[in-house]
C-alpha cells in the first residue's frame, strides 16, 4: 500500500501527532497497570487453578514451596543445634575448671601437714619412731599350721 500522503500534509493531523508527551504518558502507565492487574488475576485468581495447561506450571510451585519449607526448617534446625553445641561448651569448660579445682583441693588435702593437723582433731599423733620390717623364714610359716 501506498502512503497517505494527504495526512501527513493535514496541518491538523500534524498537531495532533506532535502532542506533549505527557499526555502520551499516563497512557502507558495505565496499560502497565492493565498489564500488572491482569496477570494478578490470572495468577492468584481461582481461573488459573481450574486451567488444565497451568497444571505443569502448579506441581512446579508446590515443588518450590516444600522446598523452601525444607530450607527453613533446616534453618531452624541447624540454629537449635549450634544453641545445644555453645551450651553444651559452656557446661564443659564449667565443668573442666570444678576439676582443675577440685584436685588442687584434693592435693592440699593429701599434703602430711595437712593430715596432721586434721588427725590430731582426732586425738591420734604421728608415730615418731620408723617403722621396722619383719622377718620370717618360710619354714616357720610351715610349722604354724
Amino acid at each position: 500500500m501506498s502512503k497517505n500522503k494527504i495526512r501527513n500534509t493535514n496541518p491538523i493531523s500534524h498537531e495532533i501527532n506532535s502532542l506533549p508527551s505527557e499526555k502520551k504518558a499516563p497512557k502507558k502507565k495505565s496499560s502497565r497497570l492493565n498489564v500488572i492487574s491482569k496477570l494478578s488475576t490470572l495468577i492468584f485468581g481461582a481461573g488459573f487453578l481450574e486451567d488444565k495447561k497451568n497444571t505443569p506450571v502448579l506441581r512446579y510451585l508446590i515443588f518450590l514451596c516444600l522446598l523452601f519449607m525444607i530450607y527453613i526448617f533446616y534453618g531452624y534446625r541447624s540454629e537449635k543445634q549450634i544453641r545445644k553445641a555453645n551450651r553444651l561448651e559452656k557446661e564443659v569448660n564449667e565443668l573442666r575448671s570444678e576439676f582443675i579445682f577440685s584436685t588442687g583441693e584434693l592435693m592440699f588435702l593429701k599434703k602430711q601437714s595437712n593430715l596432721a593437723e586434721e588427725v590430731k582433731k582426732l586425738g591420734l599423733k604421728a608415730s615418731t619412731t620408723p617403722p621396722y620390717i619383719i622377718k620370717t623364714s618360710t619354714e616357720n610359716l610351715e610349722k604354724d599350721e
